[in-house]
């Protein structure tokens, strides 16, 4: 009878943050947010920790690779690009949407196609005014596509892009929608999966590596 193979947890990094999220790798060295002290932390294989501080409000929210090998990150006052080498503010891909003040940004991920959906997150994680926005190029902005979220957490898409997953922490559950990319909009939604009392609350994994986002974030 074979049995599933044991998973094995390897520690890499040791470097203490107030809230570490959004791994990603870039195919040489490990980067992931400090969300609250406003940081990158930067590991390579064989070399010792770096982190970076960003001249940005606390708290970030979203950590994504772009094609061109730049970086963007997320926060209260827009959407950022940083330089991969300096790891430093490089520029502004978009400005904040008014709704960021009382819910900013507290996830993103890059779609298939290229464009940047972000969720956010009510400041007080009590009320329902976290959003589900798109960034489909610097030139055009941010668009609402979805309302409701205290906690948008996690959003992750079917292998075809056809399918967007959002998390709402808080709520204990994560919504499903079909993406029209003509229309650029989120219909039929549908709970995914309903978490209910189990243990923890629900995040739709822990990061994208470079292979999930090496496809142009512009259109």
């Amino acid at each position: 009878m074979e049995t599933e193979p044991k998973l094995k947890v390897i520690v890499c990094s040791r470097t203490r943050s107030r809230l570490a999220e959004c791994p990603v790798w870039d195919g040489r060295r490990l980067l992931y947010l400090d969300l609250k002290e406003v940081a990158i932390i930067e590991l390579r294989p064989g070399a010792p920790e770096v982190r970076h501080a960003l001249a940005l409000p606390a708290p970030l929210g979203g950590l994504c690779l772009l094609r061109d090998s730049g970086i963007a990150v997320c926060c209260r006052d827009g959407i950022f690009r940083i330089d991969p080498e300096s790891l430093q503010i490089g520029g502004l891909l978009s400005g904040p949407d008014e709704s960021f003040q009382t819910a900013p940004p507290n996830d993103a991920k890059v779609h298939p196609s290229g464009c940047l959906f972000i969720a956010t997150a009510d400041a007080d994680q009590k009320a329902p005014t976290g959003r589900i926005l798109v960034l489909l190029s610097q030139d055009q902005g941010l668009q609402r596509l979805s309302s409701g979220y205290t906690v948008g957490n996690g959003p992750a898409f079917s292998p075809d892009g056809g399918i967007a997953y959002v998390a709402d922490s808080p709520k204990g559950v994560i919504h499903s929608y079909e993406w029209d990319a003509d229309r650029r909009t989120l219909k039929n939604p549908k709970i995914f999966v309903p978490a209910g009392r189990t243990p923890g609350m629900p995040r739709i994994g822990g990061g994208c590596g470079r292979g999930n986002l090496e496809c142009a974030l512009w259109r």
